[in-house]
């Protein structure tokens, strides 16, 4: 049996991939790195005590409040957390979240709840408005708590992902892929651990991902994964086998 510490980092590593997908940069958090970070403008994102915080900081308008909220949904969307909702204070944001697609999910929350993301009675993810920073919580324990609602099981659970693998010039093309894999349920990690793709491909090995997607510059995709699967790229469906993409 798969131990329930081992999921639980698959969760964390998923919500990780959101993240860096959305241009966070990770940080180790210390005493002061709050005032640090507001002194220079950028995405940070850090773990402590449980919880995984993102924080977006320089002048914070009315769009970037959006981009936080929609990082949120992307994250519990990513993780297989299913009929959440999101509460939001800022009307502006919350009109502005219609544009995103997420009319089904945001309604207008009370003034104290910024942002909100809760699944049945549990909030697994919160998040506050600054003049100069923008932030979400996410608790670790109550994202896997609303796993468990949605009707996941820990020794089951994130069992499959997909590595993507982006080539010089090709983070573009490889976020577009990442995102188009996730809001179709797929579970997706990137390779950030060396600019070699054999290197990516021992990793996957060693963590059984199931399909691996090396992303090029120029928008081709060579991808290694198990036969009778299918990947829609511009609304176009193609066939992947075990050597790769046919075309």
């Amino acid at each position: 049996m798969i131990k329930v510490n081992e999921r639980k980092r698959d969760i964390i590593e998923t919500m990780w991939s959101v993240l860096t997908a959305f241009g966070y940069q990770e940080v180790e958090y210390t005493e002061g790195f709050l005032t640090e970070a507001k002194a220079q403008p950028g995405k940070y994102c850090y773990f402590d005590n449980n919880t995984i915080c993102a924080i977006n900081t320089g002048k914070i308008n009315a769009k970037a409040k959006t981009e936080t909220l929609a990082l949120a949904i992307e994250v519990a969307a990513a993780l297989g957390i299913e009929y959440f909702y999101a509460k939001v204070a800022d009307e502006e944001v919350t009109k502005l979240s219609y544009l995103f697609g997420f009319e089904g999910i945001v309604e207008k929350g009370t003034q104290n709840d910024e942002i909100a993301l809760i699944k049945d009675d549990v909030e697994f993810a919160s998040g506050k408005y600054e003049s100069d920073s923008s932030q979400v919580f996410f608790d670790v324990e109550k994202v896997i708590e609303s796993l468990l609602l949605s009707g996941a099981e820990m020794d089951s659970m994130m069992t499959s992902a997909t590595l993507i693998f982006a080539e010089k010039n090709a983070e573009g093309v490889a976020y577009e892929v990442a995102y188009n894999l996730r809001i179709n349920g797929c579970i997706v990690e990137f390779f950030t651990d060396g600019d070699d793709i054999s290197e990516a491909e021992s990793y996957a090995d060693k963590k059984g991902l199931s399909c691996i997607i090396r992303a090029y510059a120029d928008g081709k995709l060579i991808i290694r994964a198990p036969p009778v699967l299918f990947l829609f790229v511009d609304k176009k469906r193609y066939f992947l086998d075990t050597h790769g993409v046919l075309w």
